[in-house]
């Protein structure tokens, strides 16, 4: 099953413009965990993407990229996602298999919700989704 916010009933016309207002607010994100942001966008996750080991531990993962538009092409990734560096790291191995539950993508799923909504964000930045 796929999570969705009970927050996302505004249709939203600008992806960029509306996440960059998100990122514009991030000090109330900042030290609170992930479930208050994710209670209050207006846009859904599709997918994310576990990033990045600390280089002495390889089992942590240090930041998040969730996606609010699924890749079907190599150019599709150049489109705005929102990047979570987290304050704790995160169990990279527990965060991959979550992902590969739902194929190639890591599909943002109550799974996906429950494993990460309770850690808590460092910061966050919006930019586009190269990789």
């Amino acid at each position: 099953m796929v999570a969705v916010s009970e927050a996302q009933n505004a249709t939203i016309t600008d992806t960029l413009a509306y996440l960059k207002s998100i990122e514009a607010r991030k000090t109330e994100f900042v030290g609170q965990p992930f479930s208050k942001l994710l209670s209050e966008l207006k846009i859904d996750i599709l997918i994310f993407t576990p990033i990045g080991s600390n280089p002495t531990d390889i089992k942590q993962e240090m930041s998040t990229v969730f996606r609010t538009k699924i890749p079907k092409n190599l150019n599709e990734y150049k489109y705005p996602c929102i990047d979570i560096i987290w304050l704790s790291y995160v169990n990279i191995d527990q965060s991959l298999s979550i992902a590969e539950q739902t194929g190639t993508f890591g599909k943002w799923t109550d799974n996906a919700k429950q494993h990460y909504q309770k850690f808590v964000v460092a910061d966050l930045y919006i930019r586009w989704g190269e990789n």
